[in-house]
Formats: C-alpha cells, structure tokens, sequence
C-alpha cells in the first residue's frame, strides 16, 4: 500500500517492487514480510509542485466529460495546489499536510493551454481553497487574460479568502462559478466545527458574489456535533436565502484521522473504532458512521431528502433555472437531475 502523495511513492514501489531489500528502503509505502506488517515510515511532501507532469488526459475519453453546472464541454478537473491551512474539525485529508503548497500561474495556466488545444473549453479548479494566495489567484487570472483563452472556470474558496477586488478579476478570466463552503446556518454551529466564519460575512460575500456576475455553489452540512433539528431549520433558511445557484447538502460524516472522529471515540458519541475495524477486515455493505447525538441515520437521511426538496422544489428557484437554459442539452441535464430529487424519498442514501 501506498501512503501520502502517490506520485513518487507509487514510481519507487513500481521500480523495486520486485526486489525485497530495495523495497524496504521504499518510504511510505506499507506491506506484508512473512506475516509481519512492514511500515517504511514517510517521505517529505513534494514542495515543487512544479516538478509533476500534467495528467495524461489523452488516455482517458475526456471528450465525453461533463457537468451539470458547466456552460460549456468537455471539462476537466485541475489541481493547482495542495495543503490547507485552515483547521475544520470535519477536514479529510490530512495526508496533504497543513502547509500550502501552490504551483506556478504560469504552470497551471500552460497545462489550461494544454487542454484548451485538446478541445477542453472547461475547468473544475478542485483545489481545497484556491484563493489562499492572494497574489497568485490574480496571476492566474492575467495568464488567462494575456493568452486570451476563451474557458471557463469553476473554483472553490472560502468566504474569508476574497475580496471585491479579486472577485472582479475573477470574472475577468471567465470564472464563472465559485463554490463556498458555509457548512452551517448558525454561528455557534461554525464555531462548533472551528471553521472560522461567520454567517454575517457569508451573507456579504454571497452577495457580492452575486452582483459581479459570478455563480455560486453553497457547501453545506447536517448532523454536526450539538446541532438541534432547530440549527438545521436555519442551515435550510440560509440557503434559501443566499440564492446560490446550486447546494451540495451533506451528513456530517466523522472520517478516520480528522479532529471529528478523534473527538467522536472521546466522547462516546462514537460507540467503537468503524473505520479501523473496516481497514481491518473491509466489507462491501460498510457504511460510515454519521454523528448520531441528536439523531438517528435514519433521522438524517430524512432530514436530507426534506432539505434537498426545500431547495430545490421552490417555484421560483425552478423559474430561474428555466429562464437561464442555454441550450436542449443543458436543458436534458437539469431536467434529468430535477427527476432525481423528485424521486428520492423513500430512498435509502
């Protein structure tokens, strides 16, 4: 098994891997000796991110990717950094450490080109937080300016992260849609999951978002340590308010190695260690532990059908969605996707 960052990891044990002294001076990588569990402790993380190639896409049928959001096709994803200095109690990858490490504009923006002149015309920026450097998001943007690529751009970032300013240079470089995550409707619930906002700030930048002519995606989720049937109430209320285009809703779920979980074997919420016992003997039918205080996962379920229905069903949000429809074939993606959360109660998740 390979731990960490893939890249060299997985070049090393594919060069050694018939050899067993070699492969014991493999670090990160974890394996089985006559029964024993050998562990090669870990390597640093890659600093230059500069250093990696670009992803093969041609190998892949990347003419056939699309998405529901995208104006345009094929689109692709693009990792331009990696690391997040933020502390979230929920945060899944620790494994990428909590330095941000970034690779060049003029690096991510040749791989844009890349793409661009294999016939991509979008990109899913799925950075954890595109806009920690400041600097560099408006780099990114005068690289695509100056080259004059006609793409569109899908970013993910936090509400403390922009500004009026590099919102408008955003737009600039036809970014045309920025996920947030808000996570909550409750400032003591934010606080609960250290996530350093508030529901004052987010309300502002939705706004502002709005006005210089960029779509919006909300995170948000349910099920949070000490969350009422009350808080969620208001996670519902906010995004209605907010007037995203689109909400992604989840159950808070307590992954292995996060703050959550840690907190979740110490105070007995969570009942056993799931996530070792399933790296220990893993079973197809496995399902994650949500955080049951105040619910069941039959609960939460539920409360998310209801949530995606409140959102979603509004005839004023299904009026904008129409009105906003830029051709058939955009039209048959909604339409397939609005099918969906018609018919999801009832339905186990």
């Amino acid at each position: 098994m390979a731990l960490g960052e893939g890249e060299r990891v997985f070049l090393e044990l594919v060069n050694n891997i018939d050899d067993k002294n070699k492969l014991a001076e493999v670090k990160w990588i974890v394996f089985k000796r006559n029964g024993k569990i050998i562990n090669t402790g870990v390597q640093e993380l890659i600093k230059d991110l500069d250093s990696l190639p670009y992803p093969a896409r041609q190998l892949v049928p990347y003419q056939k990717y699309s998405s529901l959001m995208a104006k345009r096709s094929p689109i692709t994803t693009t990792f331009t950094s990696r690391g997040c200095p933020y502390k979230c109690l929920f945060c899944d990858r620790p494994h990428l450490g909590k330095v941000f490490r970034e690779r060049s504009a003029v690096n991510v923006v040749d791989e844009m080109q890349q793409c661009y002149d294999m016939g991509i015309k979008e990109f899913l920026v799925y950075d954890d937080t595109f806009t920690v450097n400041r600097q560099r998001v408006f780099d990114v943007c005068d690289e695509i300016i100056k080259r004059k690529l006609d793409i569109g751009l899908d970013i993910r970032a936090r509400v403390d992260t922009v500004d009026k300013d590099m919102l408008k240079k955003l737009r600039q470089a036809n970014c045309e849609r920025i996920h947030y995550g808000v996570e909550a409707g409750a400032n003591h619930i934010l606080k609960v999951l250290s996530k350093g906002i508030t529901i004052e700030a987010v309300k502002d930048v939705f706004k502002m978002t709005k006005d210089i002519g960029i779509a919006t995606l909300a995170y948000f989720m349910i099920g949070s340590p000490t969350e009422t049937a009350g808080d969620i109430k208001q996670t519902v209320k906010l995004a209605k308010s907010l007037k995203p285009d689109y909400v992604h809703i989840t159950i808070f779920t307590p992954f292995p190695a996060t703050d959550a979980y840690r907190m979740g074997l110490e105070q007995g919420i969570i009942k056993r260690d799931y996530w070792l016992e399933f790296a220990k003997n893993p079973q197809p039918d496995f399902n994650p532990p949500y955080w049951n205080e105040n619910f069941t996962r039959e609960q939460l379920q539920e409360l998310l059908i209801k949530a995606y229905k409140e959102f979603y069903t509004r005839p004023s949000y299904i009026f904008k969605s129409l009105i906003s429809l830029k051709s058939v074939a955009e039209l048959k993606r909604k339409a397939k996707a609005g099918l969906k959360v018609f018919g999801m109660s009832g339905k186990k998740l």
